[in-house]
């Protein structure tokens, strides 16, 4: 943690998620109007002192919607981002540990999903599944299992095979404890890396499927659906856009350069940079 917090990289990314974290944690005490409120007479206002960030086409504030939708994109980014690493950290230690034909089917299965483009599988997904945040979370958390999958599995195989795993395995230990007290805390770091950059990458998944309105419905604000109502009067009131645009960059951005920090501070390869 000391090393971490001496990490300009990682201090920034930190700084950047705290701030949207707390926002959102505490939209209902200072979001200044409810945001599925309409106001017919302040359609598209500008940036005002009522209205921080201007409203939108449905005169509903700006700034209450952000704040509101930003809970969406959190929740769902990183619950998918821990279906994700469930599943995929569970393949992975399977089919490198044990190998064999267990490999080969494990292994198989992930390219598989991996020959689907991304976003395709998670609209497909979607399409069978049904609109909620749940099958969101379901849908975007398919998709990046073979990510996780794939880098368990080259790390376990680095692994497997040193001295200290031959050793507690010539003493008797089962397969069941050697991966769970040897072998995962060996990969960890590695894993934590790849959580950080896809949180990150969730978050613009996220906000793609609600931008194609399979994601929240309205009146349910996301940033992704506000982008997509923003579409219809971006050049008469480019503030509709901007807001939600704005926050999904520094969000992401925050995820990639804890992420970036973390690789610095945990690869022994990068700390004499530190």
């Amino acid at each position: 943690m000391r090393k971490l917090l001496k990490n300009y990289l990682s201090v920034t990314g930190l700084i950047i998620i705290m701030i949207f974290f707390l926002a959102q944690a505490l939209a209902p005490s200072i979001a200044p109007y409810d945001p599925t409120m309409m106001e017919p007479g302040n359609l598209l206002a500008p940036p005002t002192s009522h209205n921080p960030l201007g409203t939108d086409g449905y005169g509903r504030d700006i700034m209450s919607r952000l704040l509101y939708g930003g809970r969406v994109s959190f929740v769902v980014s990183i619950l998918s981002t821990l279906v994700a690493l469930l599943f995929g950290t569970a393949t992975g230690l399977l089919a490198g540990f044990f190998g064999g034909w267990v490999d080969t089917v494990l292994m198989r299965i992930m390219d598989i999903i991996l020959a689907f483009p991304a976003l395709l599988l998670a609209i497909c997904i979607m399409a069978v599944l049904g609109q909620s945040n749940l099958n969101i979370v379901l849908a975007i958390g398919v998709v990046y299992i073979p990510q996780f999958a794939r880098l368990t599995r080259g790390s376990v195989l680095a692994v497997r095979d040193l001295e200290f795993v031959e050793a507690v395995r010539a003493l008797g230990a089962r397969s069941p404890r050697i991966i769970v007290r040897h072998i995962v805390p060996n990969i960890l770091p590695s894993l934590l890396v790849q959580v950080s950059l896809t949180i990150s990458l969730a978050v613009l998944y996220e906000s793609a499927l609600s931008f194609l309105g399979l994601g929240a419905q309205p009146p349910t604000p996301s940033w992704g659906n506000m982008l997509s109502e923003s579409r219809r009067y971006m050049e008469l009131a480019p503030w509709t856009a901007v807001a939600p645009g704005a926050a999904i960059m520094l969000v992401v951005l925050g995820f990639n350069l804890l992420g970036d920090g973390l690789r610095d501070v945990l690869d022994p390869r990068l700390r004499g940079r530190i």
